[in-house]
């Protein structure tokens, strides 16, 4: 019970920090910063496809 409570926190926050620097790469106006906020949007992007997909292969089992 505790674990899966803690992995739908983990899961909320890696979208919230996803949205977040989607947002700042959006508005981020040099090259650099842009691609540096975007490589941060797909880590967390990635981390929260990754925990969705270990949350539900736990439901099966």
């Amino acid at each position: 019970m505790m674990k899966t409570v803690l992995l739908k926190m983990k899961i909320r926050n890696s979208k919230r920090l996803a949205n977040k620097y989607s947002q700042k790469s959006n508005r981020a106006r040099g090259g650099l910063e842009r691609n540096l906020y975007f490589q941060k949007y797909i880590f967390y992007y990635n981390k929260t496809t990754l925990l969705e997909e270990s949350r539900s292969k736990k439901e099966i089992i």
